[in-house]
């Protein structure tokens, strides 16, 4: 052993650094067994593998040391589009996949297609499959984006939020101005429903309820920090939106003031409503729920903590929806709320 060791000292170590397969691992053995002076037939008892890898391993070994025992890169099979080819081809799945066309990639049969008209190659039903995940494609739900949903307005929006901010920070020199994002959702006795993992070839069943019990999760969200503040309230109107932004507001310490970012439903842009001195309002443009972080916090909320359940009193859907609230944390917020693509939107804003 002190001999094998000998032999190879640092390259050892370095070829152990290497992932250790099955046929590494018996190259190695050979060469150690060969090194104590063993013969190339007991050798190949010994192991239970033919006197021919024996040798072959013992010449690689030979001609160019310990590191030729590793596998050698393999180029696999040509693949049927080449670069350009496949930067066309997606460029094509965009433009169908874009928010006016009505003539989406709904399934694989499209690709496959699109390949055979463009380039003439034809991929098999599970060649077409391996070939998507090779360049980068896959299988998703789509973000609903309403009819009347403008880009270009959006776009203002966005272009004019850094003059907002500044013109709150003017108003108030002597406090920190933070952002808050928020929203609203309802919850009661219609049955949440999510994915779920089951095995190949069986679709789970659920109880379905249909009630109309429910109440409403009033929230608002900072997404650098994580903080967090909500109530739960029985309907959406402009009453309980000022119970919420009074009882906010009694949180916001004296140092600070918040701008709050928010759509401008009725319940919000309401001239019954009294904003409070430490709080700024910031209404979202027309139908851009995509803009508002909390959004995908209700849906961590629904996914994680109140899908598939049933409920018969009202009071166990209130007790549903703020144990849901409870147990979020600091980090969960920020993750869900600050992730890099959200990130970006912010510093857009």
């Amino acid at each position: 052993m002190s001999k094998f060791i000998t032999h190879f000292n640092e390259t050892l170590k370095g070829l152990l650094k290497k992932k250790l397969t099955t046929q590494l691992l018996r190259r190695l053995a050979i060469i150690l067994l060969f090194l104590m002076d063993i013969k190339a037939k007991e050798i190949s008892a010994v192991l239970k593998c033919s006197p021919k890898t024996v040798y072959q391993t013992i010449r690689k070994f030979k001609s160019d040391g310990i590191m030729n025992l590793l596998e050698k890169p393999r180029t696999g099979r040509k693949s049927l589009l080449n670069l350009d080819e496949v930067s066309d081809l997606k460029k094509q799945i965009n433009l169908k996949n874009s928010q006016e066309s009505q003539a989406k990639v709904v399934h694989v049969e499209i690709i496959k297609n699109l390949i055979y008209k463009n380039n003439g190659k034809k991929f098999s039903r599970s060649g077409i499959y391996s070939f998507c995940k090779k360049i980068g494609l896959r299988k998703v739900k789509p973000r609903p984006l309403h009819v009347k949903n403008d880009p270009e307005v959006i776009a203002e929006w966005r272009k004019n939020f850094p003059k907002v901010l500044d013109k709150v920070k003017r108003e108030h020199p002597d406090k920190k101005v933070i952002q808050y994002f928020q929203d609203e959702t309802r919850f009661g006795q219609k049955t949440i429903t999510s994915g779920i993992w089951s095995p190949k070839g069986v679709r789970p069943e659920y109880k379905n309820e249909n009630g109309f019990l429910n109440s409403w999760i009033y929230g608002a969200i900072n997404t650098e920090t994580g903080k967090r503040f909500g109530l739960v309230l029985p309907t959406l109107n402009s009453e309980n939106m000022q119970i919420f932004l009074n009882a906010f507001s009694r949180k916001i310490k004296r140092s600070k003031h918040v701008l709050m970012i928010l759509n401008g439903s009725r319940a919000h842009n309401n001239c019954k409503i009294v904003v409070p001195k430490n709080i700024a309002l910031h209404f979202l443009p027309p139908y851009s729920p995509q803009l508002n972080h909390i959004e995908r916090l209700w849906s961590y909320l629904k996914r994680n903590h109140l899908s598939f359940k049933l409920y018969e009193k009202i009071d166990d859907i209130i007790q549903a929806e703020s144990d849901a609230w409870n147990k979020l944390t600091d980090k969960i917020v920020k993750s869900i709320g600050f992730s890099q693509s959200r990130k970006r939107c912010v510093e857009q804003f």
